[in-house]
């Protein structure tokens, strides 16, 4: 035997339709249907990314839904004075989402928990109750009457004492002021001319040895003639 199918789907809603509009529309269909869903329809610039609206329903007896493409056929279905002609069938699911879920068992249980019974407690007794404004006023002022004495007679040490003593820190600014003074004009002058003196006297040893290697070379070459000559000179005697 066939299940008996209730659940109808309503296709090809417009876009411009929505959730209040539709059920004004279905109004004398109310009590017919015991449960309904409507999803609004999508406009976008991009025309393939358009969707209309749908809407499904639940109607316990089939001849409401007889009614209902009668009602669509009349041209019962309309917006803005312009009527429309939405496409009704049943729907491929006729399941019907779950009213309620089962409750949790576990539910409320963490107030009759031990362990959160125990920690409770312990957050209870950590709760103490401060005194009275007057009270805390003139504990702080013991405090601070006895931080004053201790610094009074508490003794410091010599190398302490020098260093929170304010002329030993003008003092000292002032050398590191000194030791990085930047040179005068006169002192860069003369800096520079050392270091052009002995730029000028290495270029002088160079030179010199340059001449040296050279004239080495010369000697060389002329005894190395000499000896050529003479051999040169033997052959032709001989």
């Amino acid at each position: 035997m066939a299940k008996k199918q209730g659940k109808v789907v309503v296709r090809n809603l417009p876009r411009s339709l929505d959730e209040e509009k539709f059920y004004e529309i279905v109004k004398s269909f109310e009590g017919k249907y015991s449960w309904s869903y409507f999803r609004p329809g999508k406009s976008s610039m991009f025309p393939s990314r358009n969707r209309p609206g749908v809407a499904f329903m639940y109607f316990p007896n089939e001849s409401d839904i007889f009614e209902l493409l009668n009602f669509a056929e009349n041209g019962g279905f309309a917006l803005n004075e312009r009527s429309f002609k939405p496409q009704i069938e049943f729907a491929p699911c006729q399941h019907l989402p779950k009213k309620s879920y089962p409750k949790d068992s576990r539910e409320g249980r963490y107030k009759t928990d031990l362990h959160y019974m125990d920690f409770i407690d312990a957050e209870e007794e950590k709760i103490e109750i401060l005194p009275s404004a007057e009270l805390q006023l003139e504990e702080e002022e013991k405090r601070r009457q006895g931080k004053e004495g201790l610094e009074e007679t508490e003794d410091i040490a010599p190398i302490v004492a020098f260093l929170q003593d304010p002329k030993n820190r003008s003092g000292r600014r002032q050398a590191s002021k000194k030791k990085s003074k930047k040179p005068d004009l006169a002192e860069r002058k003369a800096f520079k001319r050392t270091i052009e003196s002995d730029k000028n006297t290495k270029d002088k040893q160079g030179r010199a040895k340059h001449e040296q290697d050279h004239s080495k070379d010369n000697k060389k070459s002329n005894k190395s003639r000499e000896k050529r000559s003479k051999k040169s000179e033997k052959a032709l005697s001989q």
